[in-house]
């Protein structure tokens, strides 16, 4: 995710996982084109079971994962608005920006599989998954999205968040101003 707009009254965050996307398109590409081999040698039934289990793949796996996703955080409105924008359509949010203190970032550990991952003298790594989290006075804390990822976008995310809340209109990251790379 980047940050789209970053002023005094509002931010906006947004991004889509073009390659997750990409991944997704060439699954969904194996059953399309053995469909595609059968129709053309004119066996229609087996051309039909892969043609619907290539739309099958697409329809799925593109409405769960693949999705446009944009947050603006609104002084003047006081709101948070969360927007998911996918094939299956759109789903918004919104929530009050009332008590927010900032952001953190939520790590998963997924622990690696010995029983497939394991090479004799070698432990596997285990892999570590981020989301951002909205923090509220108490303590209380809501994802700003439910899916994690495996790249520090939400670490960029939770950093523009922190420093819109501060009032600061180019936030750090890293060292370097949000957008600005070294």
């Amino acid at each position: 995710m980047k940050v789209r707009e970053n002023t005094a009254e509002r931010l906006r965050i947004s991004g889509f996982p073009f390659g997750l996307a990409f991944g997704l398109i060439l699954v969904v590409a194996v059953p399309s084109l053995m469909s595609f081999g059968y129709f053309r040698n004119g066996m229609l039934v087996p051309g039909f079971v892969l043609a619907g289990i290539a739309l099958m793949l697409l329809v799925g796996c593109f409405g769960v994962f693949a999705k446009h996703r944009s947050v603006v955080f609104d002084r003047a409105g006081e709101t948070i608005t969360l927007v998911e924008r996918g094939i299956l359509g759109t789903r918004r949010q919104v929530r009050g920006l009332k008590g927010l203190q900032g952001a953190s970032v939520q790590t998963k550990v997924m622990k690696a599989d010995m029983t497939r991952d394991y090479k004799p003298g070698r432990r596997p790594k285990d892999r570590r998954l981020f989301r951002p989290l909205l923090v509220y006075v108490g303590g209380r804390t809501e994802p700003v999205y439910e899916m994690y990822a495996g790249n520090e976008d939400a670490s960029v995310v939770a950093a523009a968040i922190n420093g819109w809340v501060a009032g600061d209109p180019a936030p750090q990251t890293r060292g370097h101003p949000a957008g600005h790379p070294p």
